[in-house]
């Protein structure tokens, strides 16, 4: 049996905005030096304070308020996705590195392909992936 879906796919609606690449999110940052999470890219303090109060104007205007413990205003890094972002540039969270060097003894395929799709997210961080993976792989 044969199905000829075109009909079908004419109608569909297509997304509106595509799905962000985490790798461009972070390139997008590069060169930025004043963080919140708000408003991610702001390249001096002055274009910072108005980003920012731009943005909270218009959430105030249309009545959506953010929860002050969890807002971070002004800061030098801040963490995004799993990563620390500075001016300095990215960096895996430590926090991140410290599970994956607790990660139990894995029992079974699953689990390692589970661990290994967490490092493989990280790779471009741990210098020496592939030789220090490649036995891991090959199992």
């Amino acid at each position: 049996m044969c199905v000829d879906y075109c009909a079908f796919h004419k109608d569909i609606v297509k997304d509106k905005y595509p799905i962000p690449n985490i790798d461009e999110l972070l390139d997008d940052l590069h060169g930025a030096q004043m963080f919140s999470k708000l408003d991610l890219r702001s390249g001096t303090l002055q274009e910072h304070i108005q980003h920012s109060q731009t943005v909270l104007e218009i959430l105030k205007s249309r009545q959506f308020f953010a929860k002050a413990s969890k807002c971070i205003f002004g800061s030098n890094e801040v963490e995004y996705l799993g990563h620390i972002i500075s001016k300095k540039g990215v960096k895996a969270d430590s926090q991140k590195i410290i599970a994956m060097q607790n990660w139990v003894e894995h029992k079974n395929l699953k689990a390692l392909k589970g661990f290994l799709g967490l490092i493989g997210y990280y790779m471009k961080f741990l210098q020496g992936y592939e030789s220090i993976a490649a036995p891991l792989i090959a199992y």
